[in-house]
């Protein structure tokens, strides 16, 4: 639910109404899953890894230069898929560990 409507009011009316976790709940659930995710693909003797990157600009014709804003995502595409179960551990990661977990795996890259 969160990750399609993004809604904090649904999740805690749908919480209230007992349908569903909690949004702190979702947030350190999503927060736990980023400190464990790993950027390593354990088969890679098997399968064939593809890199997609791709850029985003938004209001690059502004006057003065500013409110402009530029991004830049990647992401890995294996194949075959393998679909594998991992569970999430229940940890409270501070967003300091999850950006040093980021800036390590970037230099990994």
């Amino acid at each position: 639910m969160h990750h399609h409507f993004s809604s904090r009011f649904l999740i805690d009316t749908l919480y209230n109404l007992g349908f569903c976790s909690s949004y702190s709940e979702v947030q350190k659930f999503e927060m736990n899953a980023a400190a464990s995710r790993s950027t390593e693909n354990e088969n890679e003797n098997q399968s064939f890894v593809q890199y997609i990157a791709d850029n985003v600009d938004h209001n690059i014709r502004s006057l003065d230069g500013f409110g402009t804003f530029h991004g830049m995502g990647i992401i890995a595409a294996s194949t075959p898929g393998i679909k594998t179960a991992r569970s999430v551990p229940r940890a409270n990661p501070s967003i300091k560990e999850i950006t040093a977990l980021a800036k390590n795996k970037h230099q990994i890259l």
